[in-house]
């Protein structure tokens, strides 16, 4: 079984990373200057030459507030790229797997629940518009697909909040922190995992739920106890402690060019019920990223 793994960081790096690990599997990463999924000839000469069983796009334009300026080249690549790739896959009759995100919600202010897979999209920003139109595209071209929206990713490597933050812990006596912003942490490694154990039930020819489905760690937190959660974890780590003071603001106190959802937590439960596996505890891998981040 061959695997085109389509962008390298950090998620397509982790499926990779345990991909390549036992052996069994032929894994292809392609990243963006190999193949340009924003071009149909350029998947179908990447395609006809690797020849894969199986596709995991990992790629996107994540640049958020950027995306408000650049409009075209979000949708490009989260809307265009998507409808490219499961075109293909429907032409070599082969699944796709995709990631999308909870930032295709957010407009619901009074929101106090999770949100499921059937609630309606109503995103604050053009990344997140872009993100459910390449949904869309996916579940109307290809039935055999797997959409996994995700929130908050941290990792060791690339560019994420986790990242940020530490850096700012280390280099600052005061952090302001927005306090009303409400979503749940995902350990990149987590995610990958979910992926691995779908891939082994491709390899072994077990029927496949297809279809949409959240993922995300297992626990809802604000943006500001996030970081007293980060800065409680390093002292854990650290000889030399950290203790910044963290000042709790508004979104209005802190603008920028794309507006956040207020409330993006996400409903597992389709997942759990489906997979029969459980989500897991972000803050078990939070302290693995920040071993990993202070060593």
């Amino acid at each position: 079984m061959k695997i085109a793994v389509i962008g390298p960081d950090p998620l397509g790096y982790r499926i990779v990373q345990k991909l390549i690990e036992p052996g069994l599997l032929e894994v292809v990463p392609l990243n963006d200057r190999e193949i340009n999924i924003t071009n149909q000839i350029s998947i179908a000469k990447c395609f006809g030459y690797i020849k894969p069983n199986l596709v995991i796009n990992c790629l996107e334009y994540s640049l958020v507030d950027r995306a408000q300026n650049e409009p075209r080249k979000a949708l490009f690549l989260n809307r265009d790229g998507p409808t490219n790739l499961a075109d293909s896959c429907k032409v070599l009759n082969i699944p796709l797997i995709h990631f999308s995100t909870d930032y295709i919600f957010g407009q619901s202010s009074g929101m106090h629940r999770a949100y499921n897979e059937q609630d309606q999209s109503q995103p604050v920003n053009i990344y997140g518009a872009s993100k459910f139109e390449g949904e869309e595209a996916v579940r109307h071209i290809l039935r055999e697909h797997l959409i996994f929206r995700t929130s908050w990713m941290f990792d060791s490597i690339g560019s994420n909040f986790v990242k940020t933050i530490v850096n700012l812990v280390q280099t600052r006596n005061e952090i302001r922190i927005v306090s009303d912003q409400q979503g749940t942490p995902t350990w990149t490694e987590d995610l990958a995992n979910v992926i691995i154990m779908i891939v082994k039930r491709i390899y072994n020819k077990e029927e496949i739920p297809w279809g949409t489905y959240n993922y995300s760690g297992n626990a809802h937190i604000s943006r500001y106890e996030f970081v007293l959660e980060i800065i409680e974890q390093m002292n854990k780590i650290l000889s030399d402690k950290k203790n910044p003071t963290v000042i709790p603001i508004s979104s209005e106190e802190y603008p920028l060019p794309a507006k956040r959802p207020y409330w993006s937590v996400l409903d597992c439960t389709k997942f759990i019920n489906t997979f029969g596996v459980e989500t897991k505890d972000w803050k078990i891998g939070l302290y693995k990223v920040l071993q990993d981040l202070l060593k």
